[in-house]
Formats: structure tokens, C-alpha cells, sequence
């Protein structure tokens, strides 16, 4: 039997999160919000050493006086869980994926659950920032099974979950693939935001600029016209190079950049702004959690508002007869 060939994933207990084989993981710290400033900066939990590290041990249930390896049914971890097929489903695979091999590598009774078994006793499993690991071999995969089992570490999705807080859990588990993929999609789409705001603002025809300024405060970038050019796009690069919103800032331009260079997404636009002069000049007012146009209701979001009236002829001639 050759582990490296094994294909399978497993739901870990009590998380959203699907441990697979044969994948490349990385550990890094859990920013602490308590931490020195400098290490929330670095996104670390405590000084990066080699010997500053923890070690994840299989948890002993004093009260069933079981060894939790969640290996089997009967494994404490699955207490909580009232789907049995989900229990049942996830043992199984572990049963034909991970146990027998295992058993190659382990003494004899090592996997025993039972509270006699000594082996678990000496057990650890070392973590640490900015550790890769493999799960191409059945230990690898087992440790990182016995980390997030017993919260040692956190899954990236789900770190800032109650139950990590509680534990005071320093490490998040990151799919290096994934985190690579989202890298990458992160970089191609702020070069096509980049490239779409160049455009428009270098552009000869002096009318780009003033549309350019219209799109970005459209997506709530404040943005005026007669700004210089440089700043304008130092200020532009700061909003899309932000580490909590920069993907969402540019996906968000990129979409109303392309929705709004149409003949008619030019005219919805226009719509919005004059929707916008006119809530500020008490044409439209807001009332109890409504826009209304006279009796009209335009409901609750300007700019759902200005695609409504931009569809609507007699609205829109309603908006352009008081503005």
C-alpha cells in the first residue's frame, strides 16, 4: 500500500473544515489583538523561533476514560454531533484511508482507544509558524487530524470563531494552494483595475476623467474632478492595495467600470447622480427606510433606485422635472 497515492478528504469535528491528503499546508500565527503592534503587523501570535513552537497531543477524556482520537464512533469529539451518518461517514473513510496505514508504521495497540493504551501518553506533534507540512504521509496527516481536532490550530475560514478565542488557539492552517490562487486572482484583478483607471484618466478626451470620477464615486471611492492626476491615482492605488477590502475595492470598480460603459449604463449613471442631487436638495426624501420621488417609492438603496427610475420613463421624467 502506497499512502502518496491516497485521494481523500475528511470533515474535521466541530469545524467547516476538510482536511485532504497529499495537499501542502502552511502554518501561520493567529494575530493576538493584545500582541505589540509589531507582531500584529507580521501577523504573529509570539516571536518567531525555532524553539518557540507547540505541540498538539491527542486529548484524554477523563470522563469516558477514552483516548480521543476520533478514529472511532465512540470518539468523544463526536459527543456533539447529533447527524450520526456524519460520524458514521467520516470514521469510515478514516477507517479506509488512514488506519491501516498507520498500523504499518505504529507499535501494536497504538491506536487503542482505551485508557490502558501508554502510547498516547508520549504523543506529540510539533507545530510552529511558518511550519509547511504535507499531509502525503499517514502521520503528517494524522498530527495536522489531532491539531484541529483539539484546537491546537484553526482553520484559516473559521479562525476568529468563539470556540478559538476561548482556547486562545495561536495558529491558523492555510491551504497553500488556495492561498496562491486567491494571490493570484487578488494580483490579476487590481492590474485590470489598474489598467481600466489609467485609461480613463490619461485619456484626450477630457470627458473620460470626469466619467472616471463619476464610476469611483459610484463604488463609494470619494473621488473629485479637479484633483491632480498623480494624486488621484496614489490615492486610487492605497484603496485597492488595502489588506482587509483591496480585492473587494477592485472587483467592485471593475464591475461598475464595465456596467457603466455602455450607452445605457452611462444614462443609469447619470440617473444616479442626479438621483443623489436631488436627496440633497429634499426632491427625493427618505421615510421610514424608503426613498420616495413624490408618492413613488424608489425603496431602500439609492443606487437599486437609480437602475429603477433609469427603466422607467415616467420616473424618470418625475426626476427630471424636479431636480
Amino acid at each position: 500500500m502506497n499512502f502518496k497515492k491516497k485521494t481523500f478528504k475528511v470533515k474535521v469535528p466541530n469545524t467547516n473544515f476538510y482536511l485532504e491528503s497529499n495537499k501542502t499546508y502552511r502554518i501561520i500565527g493567529k494575530v493576538d489583538p493584545s500582541a505589540p503592534i509589531g507582531f500584529q503587523e507580521r501577523g504573529i501570535t509570539k516571536l518567531e523561533h525555532p524553539m518557540n513552537g507547540e505541540d498538539a497531543l491527542v486529548r484524554f477524556d477523563s470522563r469516558r476514560n477514552l483516548w480521543d482520537t476520533g478514529l472511532y464512533e465512540g470518539s468523544p469529539c463526536y459527543s456533539t454531533i447529533q447527524d450520526q451518518k456524519q460520524i458514521t461517514d467520516t470514521v469510515k473513510v478514516l477507517k479506509e484511508n488512514l488506519i491501516p496505514f498507520l498500523k504499518e508504521s505504529l507499535p501494536e495497540g497504538a491506536l487503542s482507544q482505551k485508557s490502558d493504551n501508554k502510547h498516547w501518553d508520549s504523543y506529540m506533534f510539533p507545530l510552529n509558524q511558518n511550519l509547511t507540512i504535507a499531509t502525503n504521509t499517514p502521520e503528517s496527516f494524522f498530527g495536522l487530524w489531532t491539531a484541529l481536532l483539539t484546537g491546537a490550530i484553526a482553520p484559516e475560514a473559521d479562525k476568529n470563531a468563539p470556540r478559538y478565542r476561548e482556547l486562545t488557539t495561536p495558529y491558523v492552517l492555510v491551504d497553500r494552494q488556495e492561498k496562491a490562487s486567491n494571490e493570484q486572482k487578488l494580483a490579476f484583478t487590481k492590474a485590470i483595475a489598474t489598467k481600466n483607471f489609467v485609461n480613463l484618466l490619461l485619456s484626450d478626451n477630457k470627458k473620460d476623467k470626469a466619467h472616471l470620477v463619476d464610476v469611483l464615486n459610484y463604488v463609494d471611492f470619494r473621488a473629485v474632478l479637479d484633483t491632480e492626476d498623480s494624486i488621484l491615482n496614489s490615492q486610487f492605488n492605497h484603496w485597492i492595495d488595502n489588506k482587509k477590502s483591496g480585492l473587494k475595492n477592485a472587483e467592485y470598480f471593475n464591475t461598475a467600470f464595465d456596467r457603466f460603459s455602455t450607452e445605457d449604463g452611462k444614462e443609469e449613471l447619470e440617473v444616479y447622480k442626479l438621483l443623489k442631487k436631488a436627496v440633497k436638495n429634499n426632491k427625493v426624501v427618505y421615510d421610514r427606510g424608503e426613498y420616495f420621488l413624490g408618492e413613488d417609492s424608489l425603496g431602500n438603496n439609492l443606487k437599486e433606485a437609480g437602475k429603477i427610475i433609469n427603466d422607467n420613463d415616467n420616473l424618470k421624467s418625475k426626476l427630471l422635472e424636479v431636480i
